[in-house]
């Protein structure tokens, strides 16, 4: 008769193999610059930064600039040039409409949560002769939860 062996009855062997988790990249980080480890450029591996990537370039992006499609962006710099050193709820609000406006037709997926705008008078963080607008917001669909993030844009003026 056969001799039967049970596969339970054997245990785990280690086999001192080592799995990686590989990295894989997203998107292009901007500002172009030149990358080592996926190609010619520097890339995104993490999804919050990629999104923050293209959150900050569409809102530093104005209306005109994109050649094929010239509704692209935010248009901030018009407006924070009109109001040049003065942050009133009229400028604030135009401002927060524009980049309302902007995300929820290029990126719906964020949910914007607060605005800040800065000058170099009211804000030391602030540069002279610079406006920053802090975007606060979140990204529900993401699997590692709610992620809240913010970036900061500095315009000259």
């Amino acid at each position: 008769m056969a001799e039967r062996i049970e596969f339970k009855n054997i245990g785990v062997i280690d086999r001192g193999v080592n799995v990686k988790e590989q990295v894989k990249p997203i998107g292009i980080k901007t500002p172009i610059r030149r990358g080592d480890r996926f190609g010619i450029f520097d890339m995104n591996t993490d999804v919050i930064q990629q999104i923050k990537d293209n959150l900050r370039n569409l809102l530093l992006t104005n209306h005109n600039e994109r050649l094929v499609n010239n509704t692209i962006g935010a248009n901030l710099r018009a407006l924070i040039f009109e109001n040049i050193g003065v942050v009133n709820n009229s400028a604030t609000q135009a401002i927060a409409e524009n980049i309302k406006t902007a995300v929820d037709e290029y990126m719906p997926f964020i949910e914007l949560e607060a605005l800040e705008i800065g000058l170099h008078e009211s804000d030391a963080t602030v540069p002279d002769n610079y406006t920053r607008i802090k975007v606060t917001f979140s990204v529900p669909g993401l699997s590692e939860g709610d992620k809240i993030s913010d970036i900061d844009l500095f315009f000259r003026v």
